[in-house]
């Protein structure tokens, strides 16, 4: 068996090479991106599930070679691990082979030792029963399989739980070494920039979207898990089925049938489930940030990218230093800006608003199951529910990136004499039509401070091009009010004191760009002056724009540039 598509080089270390590259370690860093090509492409989907290919292989013992990472790479099999790791795949639901390797990673990496157990000489023989009448001549008997089984050692607690830890952290750096891609294609400064502006237009073209979106559902909802992505007008959508099982169509989150505390190979730990919970909601985090990224694309609004940064300090001694820098950075910014970014399709907003209401904003059964393991998971602790209100504001992230909220004002104010005239708005206004659709899907999430920030800018993007010249059904004013209910411009602002959601992180710095598109997209839609708004809610929006701002100062600049249509009085 060649295992070439299950192997993969461990993603921490792979993260610390991609940002310790230099130039003179430039061919090593190509050859390191071309051989994880398929991984940053396809992300936490190369991670398979059990199968009974895999789990035969593992059974046969022999060494499995992995050619295509090299002829010393491959998965040696510890043959009195092989039960062990039938239950830890089961458990972890991963490939037996690939979680026979992550096994004996952690085992190396942690410098513990797990002998064969010795059989006794004084071990009786187990009774052999004869074998039924229809058994294969290839099938082990009962009395075989016992014996087999008294030379399979078994996996502590401590051990259990640090491979799942280990896989979870694996499972997270795979995702920021994709992050990581995106940043540095945009960082002319870097070392690595034009390394990975190469990658970065492979992965485009090879519909990245589509893939990150699967990685999405399959956390989201297992029972969705590698969801097939349906097409439409200018989506990237695309993906493969599997198989589910009623159990798992439970919800989000559901855990998969796995080896017990009492399991005769491993012993889980008490507090195991919850561990995985919470490296859940680590991993849709990540995840729901890539997926910002990409519809994001090159807008400097909703960006931290390297570009701002480069322009508030000084990376040359002198003006011709600077010069040279600066063309260069404009070269880089024109060829990343001429990429085949995502955009997102009305049939894919329309899966964000299901998927993401369900799942994350507990708009449904999955997703108020979720809140109910969240609750209680945060009963020990806040991590749990400090994670759950950043993905709620993260899933917002998503859902202004895919509207581009900032595109929407700055088309309608380049397009007003046009209309004035009585000129038909341009195509390119909108790719949403199926507003009733959408209605439907908002009108089943629960309002919550979590999704105030997406139920508002929905609500405000709609009304703007109903007030242009009848671009669109107007949504039910329900749902304004709902989110108005929920917490308004100040459940808007609240995320904004998360660590993470700092100025100074990626996550936050897309975070509050968007937030200021969405505040010029009401100020553009409803009738936000100060001589009307109520006090409280006046203080709110103030708020709102000041805290957006804070720690941004790029953000602050175009927000007072009165020549920037999304700002301009």
């Amino acid at each position: 068996m060649d295992a070439s598509e299950l192997y993969w080089l461990p993603f921490r270390q792979v993260y610390q090479q991609l940002q310790a590259a230099n130039k003179s370690s430039i061919a090593s860093l190509n050859e390191l991106l071309n051989l994880n090509l398929q991984w940053l492409l396809e992300g936490l989907g190369r991670f398979e599930r059990p199968s009974e290919q895999s789990a035969k292989a593992l059974q046969a013992g022999k060494v499995l070679k992995a050619p295509a990472w090299g002829s010393k790479r491959g998965i040696t099999i510890d043959k009195h691990l092989v039960e062990a790791t039938l239950d830890l795949s089961n458990t972890l639901d991963l490939n037996e082979i690939q979680c026979h390797l992550l096994l004996k990673r952690w085992l190396k990496n942690n410098d513990v030792n797990i002998p064969a157990p010795a059989v006794s000489s004084n071990t009786a023989a187990p009774l052999a029963l004869p074998a039924p009448a229809n058994s294969g001549a290839g099938t082990a008997t009962g009395a075989q399989q016992q014996m087999q089984g008294l030379n399979q050692a078994v996996l502590l607690s401590e051990v259990v739980q640090g491979v799942a830890d280990y896989y979870a952290q694996e499972r997270i750096y795979l995702t920021k070494c994709q992050q990581f891609v995106i940043m540095n294609s945009m960082d002319p400064a870097a070392d690595a920039s034009q390394s990975c502006r190469d990658l970065l237009r492979r992965l485009l073209d090879a519909s990245w979207e589509s893939k990150v979106y699967d990685n999405l559902a399959a956390l989201l909802k297992p029972a969705a898990a590698k969801s097939s992505a349906s097409k439409g007008p200018g989506s990237d959508a695309g993906g493969s089925g599997s198989k589910t099982t009623s159990a798992m169509q439970a919800g989000a989150f559901v855990t998969t049938a796995g080896a017990s505390s009492g399991s005769p190979h491993m012993v889980k730990p008490l507090d195991f489930d919850q561990r995985l919970l919470l490296h859940k909601l680590q991993q849709r985090c990540e995840v729901l940030s890539l997926l910002t990224q990409l519809y994001c694309g090159t807008d400097p609004t909703c960006l931290a990218t390297a570009f701002k940064r480069q322009q508030a300090a000084p990376h040359a001694a002198n003006d011709s230093e600077s010069t040279g820098v600066s063309a260069s950075g404009a070269a880089a910014a024109a060829e990343v800006a001429g990429m085949r970014w995502p955009k997102c399709s009305e049939e894919r907003l329309q899966q964000l608003l299901q998927l993401l209401g369900d799942a994350v904003f507990a708009g449904g059964v999955a997703g108020a199951g979720i809140v109910s393991v969240v609750a209680r998971a945060a009963a020990s602790g806040n991590e749990a529910l400090h994670l759950q209100q950043l993905s709620e504001a993260l899933a917002c992230s998503v859902i202004l990136a895919a509207l581009r909220p900032g595109q929407l004002v700055q088309l309608l104010a380049e397009h007003a004499t046009a209309a004035a005239a009585g000129g038909p708005l341009p195509r390119s206004v909108s790719p949403f039509k199926q507003w009733r659709s959408i209605e439907a899907a908002l009108m089943q999430w629960k309002p919550a401070p979590g999704c105030v920030t997406a139920l508002l800018t929905l609500y405000a993007y709609n009304q703007l091009l109903a007030s242009s010249r009848g671009a669109s059904d107007p949504l039910s004013p329900s749902i304004q009010q709902a989110a108005l209910q929920a917490g308004g411009f100040g459940a808007m602002s609240a995320p904004l004191s998360l660590e993470e959601l700092s100025g100074s992180a990626l996550a936050g710095a897309m975070h509050r760009g968007l937030l200021l598109q969405s505040a010029s997209l009401m100020a553009a839609a409803f009738d936000l002056s100060p001589w009307r708004l109520p006090g409280a809610v006046l203080q709110d929006l103030i708020g709102l724009i000041t805290d957006s701002v804070q720690g941004c100062p790029h953000l602050a600049q175009q927000f007072w540039d009165e020549s920037n249509p999304l700002s301009a009085p």
